[in-house]
């Protein structure tokens, strides 16, 4: 439990001083400490991962060669991982079709536990109109660091910390579903982190019921992002209380819905 605790608390703080700090810490570039986050690096990591930049859409083979890629540099890292593959689909009332499609997770076990996991999470796929570098490829690369930085603190606790890189999430979550379609793994997750460029969500109310959907009894979700408010077009998502445009986090409880 500490350890959730501590993760919660330093991504609420890192968010707390982007916004309300008088001055804002530069990237760290390559030549930071082996054992803190660079910007600079995982910005090297995305563009591996990217490699000839082509859309990578699930089922693709350009989604295939971004897996190899990942799972090449999570062998670099020595970090041990797996792939899960099959068939998801989801659907809603709202949705004239159900999008189905076989999927292609990988799972790391980045730092080993025996309590509760800890799941870092971002999708590997991407639309079919671009390379994804931002949605999610920022994510995976993001997700990619954080694993290096935390290996080069040798750590070891409590609980344990899995990355998935789900696949198949802009045809709905798929790769998302998947994974915890199995009861046994999905009971053993403490916390999800979960990086991805949400953009904006133009009917919070949606939003909130999705994670409802998922939520187990009890749970808490603590959303956080920062929108521009400058000029035409920039992304306004509404808090979870007023309705209104808000750019501070709080931890929601939820009724589940499943």
């Amino acid at each position: 439990m500490g350890r959730i605790i501590s993760l919660v608390v330093l991504v609420a703080g890192i968010w707390l001083l982007s916004v309300f700090a008088p001055w804002r810490p530069e990237a760290s570039g390559p030549e930071a400490p082996s054992t803190q986050f660079s910007a600079a690096r995982a910005d090297a990591v995305l563009g591996r991962i990217l490699g000839e930049q082509r859309p990578h859409p699930a089922g693709s083979p350009e989604a295939e060669a971004v897996r190899g890629r990942i799972l090449q540099e999570l062998s670099a890292l020595g970090v041990t991982a797996h792939t899960q593959s099959g068939m998801s689909c989801y659907g809603e009332r709202r949705w004239d079709n159900i999008p189905c499609a076989t999927v292609t997770n990988i799972i790391a076990e980045a730092v080993p536990g025996t309590g509760k996991a800890v799941v870092l999470m971002a999708h590997s796929d991407s639309v079919a109109a671009g390379p994804g570098a931002g949605d999610d490829g920022s994510g995976v690369a993001i997700l990619l660091e954080t694993i290096r930085a935390l290996k080069a603190r040798h750590l070891e606790g409590a609980h344990p910390i899995t990355a998935i890189f789900t696949d198949g999430e802009e045809n709905g979550l798929l790769g998302a579903s998947l994974f915890l379609r199995d009861r046994a793994r999905r009971d053993g997750i403490g916390a999800v982190i979960n990086v991805e460029a949400s953009h904006c969500y133009p009917n919070f109310s949606r939003f909130l019921a999705e994670v409802a959907r998922v939520l187990r009894p009890g749970g808490i979700v603590a959303y956080c992002a920062r929108f521009q408010f400058k000029g035409k077009g920039s992304c306004i998502a509404p808090s979870a209380a007023s309705g209104r445009p808000s750019t501070k986090s709080r931890p929601l409880r939820l009724k589940p819905t499943m």
